[in-house]
C-alpha cells in the first residue's frame, strides 16, 4: 500500500496526493494497507478453499454415481488439462501465478464491483468452458464464489490472487499429475 506521507502529482491522471492510491489501483481492487498480510491470508484461506471445493466436487461425483449417472462422470481429463499438467514445473508455476493475478484482477477487481458476484462468477466459469468438463465447471464456480467472498471480506484482490495461485499450483503440480499416473497404471495404488 501507500504510506500516509506519499505525495504524487495530481495532474488529472489518477495521481495520488496525501496517501491516496491512483484511481486505477482502487478500481482494480488493489488497494490494501499491507500486501504481504493479505497474501498470507489468501494462502491460508486458499488451502481451506481447495479442500472444501475438492470435497464438494467429490461429493457431487459420488451423488451422481449413486443415482446411476456414472456415464456423466468424466473418465479422463481433457487434452488441455493434460497439456498443462505435463509442462515443466517452472512453467506450471508461472501459469498458476499468471492465472491467479490476471483472472483475479479482471473477474474480482474489475468485473465484480460492476456486475456483482453472481454475474462475475458465472462469467468466470464460462471462461473455463474450453476444458470441456462439467464437474470442473462446478468446481470453478464454487472457487469463483469463494474468491469473490475473499475479495469482499478483505477489501482487495490480493488474498484472492494468492488463493487462486495456490489452488492452481496444487492442481498442476500435485493432483493432476497424480491422477494421470493413476490413469496410466490403472490403479490408485500404482499396481
Amino acid at each position: 500500500g501507500f504510506g500516509t506521507g506519499s505525495r504524487f502529482d495530481p495532474g488529472g491522471d489518477g495521481g495520488v496526493v496525501r496517501g491516496r492510491p491512483p484511481v486505477w489501483v482502487r478500481q482494480l481492487g488493489l488497494r490494501a494497507r499491507r500486501i504481504l498480510p493479505e497474501l498470507s491470508v489468501g494462502l491460508s484461506a486458499g488451502l481451506l478453499g481447495w479442500l472444501a471445493v475438492l470435497s464438494a466436487a467429490l461429493l457431487l461425483g459420488l451423488l451422481v454415481a449413486a443415482m446411476g449417472g456414472e456415464e456423466a462422470l468424466t473418465r479422463e481429463p481433457s487434452e488441455q488439462i493434460v497439456w498443462l499438467a505435463t509442462l515443466p514445473v517452472g512453467l506450471r508455476l508461472a501459469v498458476s501465478l499468471v492465472a491467479g493475478v490476471v483472472e483475479e484482477l479482471f473477474f474480482r477487481g474489475f468485473l465484480q464491483p460492476r456486475v456483482g458476484i453472481a454475474a462475475s462468477s458465472l462469467l468466470f466459469a464460462g471462461a473455463h468452458v474450453a476444458y470441456g468438463e462439467p464437474f470442473l465447471l462446478f468446481g470453478v464456480l464454487l472457487l469463483s464464489l469463494f474468491y469473490a467472498w475473499l475479495t469482499r471480506w478483505r477489501g482487495s484482490v490480493y488474498a484472492a490472487m494468492a488463493a487462486h495461485f495456490l489452488f492452481d499450483a496444487i492442481q498442476l503440480l500435485v493432483v493432476i499429475p497424480a491422477v494421470l499416473r493413476i490413469i496410466a497404471t490403472g490403479s490408485a495404488f500404482g499396481t
